[in-house]
């Protein structure tokens, strides 16, 4: 849910993270996951040719560089909803180009069929989830959540997530709060705050 939250709001800015992995998530101390690392994040919704990101969460279109947009990101976050209930990525492989060739060769509701896809995931189907994560990792970025001709990753989700958890970030007193707690973290000295830097700057003159 934050992951989706998230990806929504820098989609209506027009930015694909293209970065989405366990390595880039952050809980904070109230249990929100948090993006980090947008080392890889560009504002341009479509048309992206780089290879960038970590090989076995890259969508077919962003190996195939036929050109990526945002649905990119979804695809990654089903990657990684994947892992998260079988415990490895589902093109995994001995080494890259096989990572890639399994991306590639990957068909729609291809994930339930895949060997090491555990009963946990195929029991969380019944409630929805894995039929949720299949759409997410459709081949045809066009058609996949959040694509031009597919269903929103949220509305999706309905099945499985219900309605009153979704209402949780609506919830003024939630962000609110959220801002608080980063706040006080800061206040407290805990780190979170780089040193000043007070070296020379004519290296970034002009940026």
């Amino acid at each position: 849910m934050c992951c989706i939250v998230a990806l929504e709001a820098i989609h209506a800015n027009g930015v694909v993270y293209r970065g989405l992995s366990p390595d880039t998530l952050l809980v904070s101390q109230d249990g929100v996951v948090i993006l980090s690392n947008f080392q890889h994040a560009r504002q341009n919704p479509e048309g992206n040719f780089t290879i960038c990101g970590t090989p076995e969460y890259l969508a077919p279109e962003v190996v195939q560089q036929q050109g990526h947009g945002l649905t990119a990101d979804f695809w990654t976050l089903g990657v990684v909803l994947y892992e998260l209930f079988t415990d490895s990525t589902p093109f995994q492989a001995p080494n890259e180009l096989d990572v890639y060739a399994k991306i590639c060769r990957h068909k729609l509701n291809g994930l339930k069929d895949l060997e090491g896809t555990t009963d946990n995931l195929k029991e969380a189907g019944k409630g929805g989830a894995l039929a949720w994560i299949e759409k997410l990792v459709d081949p045809n970025a066009e058609k996949r959540l959040g694509g031009s001709n597919g269903e929103s990753a949220r509305k999706a989700a309905g099945s499985w997530i219900g309605a009153s958890e979704w209402k949780k970030f609506e919830n003024k007193f939630f962000m609110d709060e959220a801002a608080n707690q980063l706040r006080n973290k800061i206040s407290a000295g805990d780190g979170l705050m780089a040193s000043e830097y007070k070296g020379k700057s004519d290296w970034c003159e002009g940026w």
